[in-house]
């Protein structure tokens, strides 16, 4: 990582940092830097293995895989304004309240309650400081505390040390009461876990308390924003945090969504060069750096324990981090083939005589398995297609879809399962981006209802994006016209995430058989379909080298007359993946140990089942740096990895 460039020069920096020259162009007050306790931490290097040939990989990895590294970090952060000690004492201004001391404890409470990870604190005074320090002991970290002025005490941020560790921290001067500079925090965070660093700034720009300070405030907002954009400019995949009690609304929203990439944890942001603020708008925000942080969820706590502890709402956010690993892989866009009747033997077959070239060369320069698994309860088409973009299995009664369970109505999923289901479609819609649904049956016309205008759920992130979950849905007879629309949209206006179900491999091979030489030329077929999208992916500069493909099968295919999840060759499926990143050669279950290949069975659902189709939703979603499927019960900690490892 290199080292942070201030805006103006610093007294004190980190042993070994060099000083990286340059200034922001404008002219800011000073910034202090703080030595930090510790070093960068770096995880273990290997290099990747190369990659094995194409009939050897058809067959499990004798090797193991280092565990995944592209887990993305779940972050809970708040904005915290405690109510000075000095408001509530004799002839203080809020006199209803109890003492700061007191009061700290039940801040501490609220705190430990809502299992917060980081807190930018505003107004802690010193016995409220040290009050907390009596209270929590070692557990959180916090800077700048006592380590500079009782100024900058005020507006300390503090983080449980079991999960992040500080590796640097600074400050940044902010004009407060009648343009008083005041040292501001900002430090960066690693989380414990994942390795996942960020940075996180802390303010408290004036009220008007002392006259109008409206000037003062705007001067905050640009100072704040340039110190935001002058981050990110530095450490471009670097995610950025922001608290504070802004003692504003729109004033402070609207600059900071027009000026930077910052977005507000309460939606809001920028349509058509707009500003569009949220639905509901406090003084305190917590915000963070979009695309690098993508809220999950918002918070105004204003319980009856906070009434009483301070005169401010107490925001919680809660975000996720796209890992670093995901984050440099350049993904902006998914495209999922689902080929219905797809079989591993089939496959392996066409692949060893040549006839199945482009799913080859998807084994060799990417990661599969010919040994992935349907749901545990169903072999359904559908069934298994919903499961694929909800992360969730069928049975409703653990969570399921409920698509083709016995005794659950036809119609939407919300039918079936008794309540709304989120799919892919819905994360990667509310978060902005476009999507694609295409198929040449009309009984998916029923379970892509489910997201449609009348039955999608409200978009509670960001802007309001509308109802409709699925920007374009196509559905022709004919699958090579089918394949033909998907691949005029590749190359002229390509959603972000775009699925399509295939089946004739699947017709042929009732008709047929699935040994037939019927059923091989269709295989081939497939084949070519696949090719021409591969090829119209290859030849749009927005997606070469920047989708993730992943062609997989709702279930195989046998003659025998029996339930479809007794019967191998129906419940056993290939999973393949391509796209940048992606380790070449790599089979998924030697890359995901904790994903027990099944061999020949059919195991329920449990710790370490086996690696199913029902985990591509969240897969779908950790490759594009998005949160997890909503009430997805597979994947749901997006820790299936498909990328190489990290070489040196």
């Amino acid at each position: 990582m290199p080292p942070h460039r201030p805006i103006s020069p610093l007294p004190y920096l980190l042993p070994g940092r060099p000083r990286r020259s340059g200034r922001l162009r404008a002219t800011f007050p000073l910034v202090v830097g703080v030595a930090v306790t510790a070093a960068i931490l770096t995880g273990p290097t290997q290099a990747s293995p190369s990659a094995s040939p194409t009939t050897a990989r058809l067959e499990a990895a004798a090797t193991t895989e280092p565990a995944p590294t592209d887990t993305p970090t779940r972050l809970r952060v708040s904005s915290f304004n405690l109510l000075g000690y000095g408001h509530t004492v004799r002839r203080g201004d809020h006199p209803r309240f109890t003492d700061g001391i007191t009061r700290m404890k039940w801040a501490v409470r609220i705190i430990h309650s809502n299992n917060l990870q980081v807190i930018g604190f505003q107004e802690m005074q010193k016995p409220q400081y040290q009050r907390f320090r009596e209270l929590t002991g070692s557990e959180y970290g916090i800077y700048p505390g006592n380590k500079l002025t009782t100024a900058a005490m005020a507006n300390s941020i503090a983080w449980r040390k079991s999960e992040w560790r500080l590796v640097e921290a600074q400050t940044v001067q902010i004009p407060y009461f009648h343009g008083n500079l005041i040292r501001m925090p900002y430090v960066l965070l690693e989380n414990r876990l994942t390795g996942r660093q960020a940075w996180f700034f802390n303010s408290h720009n004036p009220a008007n308390a002392h006259g109008n300070a409206q000037r003062w405030r705007n001067r905050a907002v640009a100072i704040e924003m340039a110190l935001f954009n002058q981050l990110q400019a530095d450490y471009p995949t670097t995610p950025v945090i922001s608290t504070g009690d802004e003692n504003d609304r729109e004033r402070y929203f609207c600059p900071m969504v027009l000026g930077s990439q910052m977005r507000a944890s309460n939606g809001g942001g920028v349509l058509d060069s707009t500003c569009v603020t949220p639905d509901q708008m406090r003084v305190d925000w917590v915000m963070g750096s979009d695309p690098l942080v993508q809220f999950t969820g918002h918070t105004a706590l204003h319980t009856k324990l906070v009434r009483k502890t301070t005169d401010h709402y107490v925001i919680i956010a809660d975000a996720v981090l796209p890992s670093l690993p995901v984050v440099d892989t350049g993904i902006t866009h998914a495209v999922v083939l689902a080929v219905d009747g797809l079989t591993s033997r089939g496959l392996s077959d066409a692949v060893a005589r040549g006839d199945a070239p482009r799913l080859a060369s998807m084994i060799e320069s990417g990661a599969s398995t010919l040994n992935a698994r349907t749901t545990a309860e169903s072999t359904g088409r559908i069934a298994n297609l919903a499961s694929m973009l909800t992360g969730r299995p069928v049975d409703p009664t653990i969570g399921g879809t409920g698509s083709g369970w016995h005794g659950a109505s036809r119609g939407p999923l919300s039918k079936s399962a008794g309540h709304y289901i989120s799919s892919m479609f819905d994360v990667v819609h509310n978060y902005g981006r476009s999507t694609a649904l295409y198929s040449s049956r009309r009984d998916v016309d029923l379970l892509a209802s489910s997201w449609n205008a009348t039955n999608g759920a409200a978009d509670r992130f960001g802007l309001n994006n509308g109802r409709n979950k699925i920007s374009r849905y196509v559905r022709m007879t004919r699958e090579r016209d089918l394949v033909s629309a998907l691949v005029s949209k590749l190359g002229s206006r390509p959603a972000k995430l775009t699925v399509a179900q295939l089946v004739r491999l699947r017709v042929v091979g009732n008709k047929s058989g699935f040994g037939s030489k019927e059923y091989a030329a269709a295989l081939t077929a497939t084949d070519r379909l696949v090719g021409r999208v591969r090829s119209a992916i290859a030849a749009n500069p927005k997606l070469d080298g920047h989708t993730l493909l992943i062609v997989t099968a709702n279930r195989g295919g046998s003659g025998k007359h029996a339930r479809g999840t007794t019967v191998p060759a129906v419940y056993r499926v290939p999973l393949l993946v391509a796209g940048a990143g992606v380790l070449a050669g790599g089979n998924l279950y030697a890359m995901n140990p904790e994903n027990i290949d099944p061999r020949g069975t059919n195991p329920g659902y449990g710790s370490s089942g086996p690696i199913r189709t029902a985990l591509i939703a969240n897969l779908v979603t950790k490759m594009l740096g998005l949160p997890p499927v909503p009430g997805s019960r597979l994947g749901r900690s997006q820790d299936l990895t498909v990328l190489a490892p990290p070489v040196g």
